[in-house]
């Protein structure tokens, strides 16, 4: 029986998952390896799901997110008209990924499927995906992309006998599986099935598509250029009716005054027309008390 999630259970875990904080800024690389490992799963899966919405191109029917415990190398389980067609195994690593840790965790999924049929029903039309929240190493990438010819030589030189035994002495669940399956039959299903994998830039760029699950998972804090800025800020000011001042303004402004006699000029409460504080200019022996009286004659000049 599969112990898959609940969609209630997904929406109760994000309320309380921790939401790192992300700078966006054109093509943003998202801090995926700042969440928690389920966090990263929740993720993959939501995303995944949205991709798969009615009306989207998707070659999986329906998606599964498994409990996490005891899945035996599936974090997601992927079904093509009920049948298990796939598998996404996530990995939250800050750093990349190595091809001896990707080689191992598909032989152990591997040597699961051999012991439960269910898990690989289909091997020649099997997809094993890995998501890896940062992501490979340039050997793991090499490995990948032609899995075909390079998975012979990691046979070839027994690398692949090797984890086998590795993973018989860690896991008890695999404990005797040398006394009914042999490593020639890891070998064969590892020439069969198909491996492809999922890098943080990649994930970046698919969850820029789907911007409602961004704010589930990250405390976004936006960046903008300096000329947008400026403009942001200046419509703000227009609602509250201000007017940005600039230093081209304020030269100006001290043009069109400089032709005014000094007692034409005007005060304007705190400040003089000039922008200095009455404080300063009593300070500097001007006679504010002339200015007021200036104002209230209705002397004016041309402002």
């Amino acid at each position: 029986m599969k112990k898959t999630i609940a969609e209630s259970q997904i929406e109760a875990e994000l309320q309380s998952d921790y939401k790192p904080t992300a700078i966006e800024s054109g093509v943003t690389l998202y801090p995926f390896s700042d969440l928690d490992d389920r966090a990263f799963e929740r993720l993959c899966y939501l995303l995944l799901k949205e991709e798969s919405a009615p009306g989207k191109i998707c070659p999986f029917s329906s998606i599964a997110l498994m409990q996490g415990v005891g899945e035996r190398g599936r974090d997601i389980a992927l079904y093509r008209n009920g049948k298990s067609c796939g598998v996404i195994q996530c990995k939250k690593f800050a750093e990349r990924y190595t091809r001896p840790a990707l080689i191992r965790e598909i032989v152990k999924f591997l040597m699961y499927g051999l012991c439960d049929s269910k898990l690989l029903p289909d091997v020649d039309n099997f997809e094993y995906h890995i998501y890896i929240s940062s992501d490979l190493t340039g050997p793991a990438i090499v490995l990948c992309l032609g899995f075909k010819a390079e998975i012979e030589e990691e046979i070839a030189n027994s690398a692949v006998n090797g984890f086998v035994k590795s993973l018989m002495e860690e896991y008890e669940s695999l404990a005797g599986f040398g006394q009914s399956h042999q490593v020639a039959e890891v070998d064969a299903l590892l020439r069969r099935i198909s491996v492809s994998y999922t890098s943080g830039l990649d994930l970046s760029r698919r969850l820029q598509a789907v911007p409602k699950l961004i704010p589930m998972f990250f405390n976004v804090k936006p960046i903008i250029d300096l000329e947008s800025a400026d403009k942001i800020i200046r419509e703000a000011l227009k609602d509250f009716g201000l007017q940005l001042v600039t230093d081209h303004d304020l030269a100006e402004l001290q043009e069109r005054i400089g032709k005014c006699r000094e007692d034409e000029r005007i005060n304007t409460g705190l400040a003089s027309i000039f922008g200095y504080h009455i404080d300063f200019l009593r300070h500097i022996g001007i006679n504010v008390h002339s200015w007021h009286l200036a104002a209230f004659r209705g002397n004016s000049g041309d402002i």
